[in-house]
């Protein structure tokens, strides 16, 4: 991801057993593997609605005509790129263009941040626990009684769920702020 997109360091357990990726699904067209990268493409395709052709398959020249529509009789109206019987101009395709991809963030934010919420509190939370019983200091675990003595080394799922809310404060604030990056939830 790019360098203002928000990180969030979770254990290598959780990362791997937490589900915090947007869940692959196959491209039956090409034959492939399932992939996250297909996942969020096929979202942003059905966002374009009737442009998505247009924009994700339409040929270069195609794209040139679409440019050229812009200056009234530049193109024949048998040779103009149409939807639904409307030349399509660039304006339209800008449009549609940045509401796609704000829909998509929108879409993919709120799918990872519940998966983020239960993956803190599930998995993070029973790989700390796990961590905090191979201390030695027992003033801290005690292995006899199996009790975490000192409760600042116990996460709570309480205290993941204020983690996943700061977590999606911080996202706000760097994502939906438009000076930095244009975000507009849709």
């Amino acid at each position: 991801h790019g360098g203002l997109m928000p990180t969030l360091l979770v254990s290598q357990h959780t990362h791997v057993y937490g589900n915090l990726h947007v869940t692959p699904t196959i491209d039956d067209s090409y034959d492939e593997k399932a992939s996250q990268g297909f996942t969020v493409q096929h979202e942003f395709r059905g966002f374009l609605g009737k442009y998505g052709d247009l924009v994700l398959d339409g040929k270069a020249k195609d794209l040139e005509t679409v440019k050229k529509q812009e200056t009234p009789g530049a193109v024949p109206d048998k040779s103009q790129i149409k939807i639904e019987g409307n030349p399509v101009m660039p304006a339209d395709l800008h449009r549609a263009i940045y509401k796609a991809a704000c829909k998509t963030y929108t879409w993919m934010r709120n799918d990872m941040a519940t998966k983020l919420v239960k993956g803190l509190k599930d998995e993070e939370v029973r790989y700390y626990a796990k961590s905090v019983r191979k201390f030695t200091d027992t003033s801290i675990y005690d292995p006899t009684t199996d009790t975490i003595k000192d409760k600042r080394y116990e996460p709570s799922p309480n205290d993941m769920e204020k983690v996943a809310k700061t977590a999606r404060d911080h996202n706000a604030s760097i994502m939906e702020d438009a000076s930095k990056v244009g975000f507009k939830e849709m």
